[in-house]
């Protein structure tokens, strides 16, 4: 199994507290990057590219699950909030959480000297790659949908594309039959609004995530239940879901299209008269996630990917 981050994983088990219903369900070991994990892969893994004029006038995702029974899907801040709030659902009811093999941005701690963890959508029956999202809806035809969609994670609303050189390009190993995709599809502009879309989700749930696990980190001798982790995300997110009505959806649209972009020309003074809209944003989220505890100072900026 591989993630298109580029790191191995192993097959998911229940293993880790389950005997308690109060706890999220947990999974170790396995790795969650931010990214999907597949069961399978193409030899191939240079960036396919978009030049033909032909025209898709369907959704191949209609009907097809491919992707649904194939991959971990991770869970960002944004996703959870939106499920929750949305769906009226119990975080328990759809998600687990597994142990990462090698911690990344995304991982959060339980105890200032654990290891790290991820979310990610459970799965039907038994909590393995192949079998189906919590969300898949199976027909009697065979046919099969998400039952989430309007919510479903960034993660699944941006797959099978992905950015490269300032071009959206399908992923090397992306499930979809062949055919299914007209090959100017990357041409198409939702594909780009929902690539920066997960970039800033990504980025927001990385400052999140750095500041609990700089609380946890501040008494690393304590283990904080998971529901704990979970509360204080939901609760955050409600205070940014605020933030973004606050600044209207036109403003935040916007800035999601200016998103971790910089001109070549850009100014290197750092005056917040000069930066872009995207950054004036970031700090703003900023000043909400660092309301939260409040004992412990703000936090350096974690790095993002800037493009030009």
């Amino acid at each position: 199994m591989i993630c298109f981050g580029g790191l191995p994983a192993r097959r998911a088990r229940r293993s880790i507290i389950e005997s308690d219903p109060g706890n999220p369900r947990f999974v170790s070991p396995n790795t969650l990057s931010g990214s999907f994990c597949a069961s399978s892969r193409t030899g191939d893994d240079r960036p396919v590219f978009f030049h033909s004029t032909v025209k898709v006038t369907t959704n191949p995702c209609s009907s097809c699950g491919l992707c649904c029974r194939s991959y971990l899907v991770p869970v960002f801040g944004h996703d959870l909030y939106r499920l929750v709030k949305h769906r009226n659902l119990d975080p328990r009811s759809f998600t687990f959480i597994c142990e990462q093999e090698q911690p990344d941005k995304v991982g959060f701690r339980l105890s200032g000297n654990g290891p790290t963890y991820g979310i990610a959508l459970d799965k039907k029956d038994k909590l393995e790659v192949s079998q189906p999202c919590t969300f898949l809806i199976e027909e009697p035809d065979g046919s099969s949908h998400c039952g989430v969609y309007e919510d479903r994670p960034i993660a699944c609303a941006a797959y099978p594309m992905a950015g490269a050189a300032r071009r959206v390009v399908m992923m090397p190993a992306a499930l979809c039959p062949p055919g299914a995709w007209a090959a100017n599809e990357g041409d198409n502009p939702q594909w780009g609004i929902e690539l920066r879309r997960l970039a800033r989700y990504r980025d927001t749930y990385v400052e999140v995530v750095n500041r609990w696990n700089a609380w946890v980190e501040s008494v690393p001798d304590v283990s904080r239940p998971p529901e704990h982790f979970v509360a204080y995300v939901l609760q955050v997110y409600e205070r940014l879901a605020a933030l973004d009505i606050q600044l209207g959806a036109e403003a935040v649209a916007s800035i999601e299209q200016a998103w971790a972009w910089l001109p070549e020309d850009a100014p290197a003074s750092g005056s917040s008269q000069d930066e872009p809209n995207w950054v004036a944003y970031l700090r703003r989220v900023r000043e909400v996630i660092d309301q939260f505890f409040p004992d412990l100072p703000p936090l350096p900026f974690a790095r993002i990917a800037i493009e030009r």
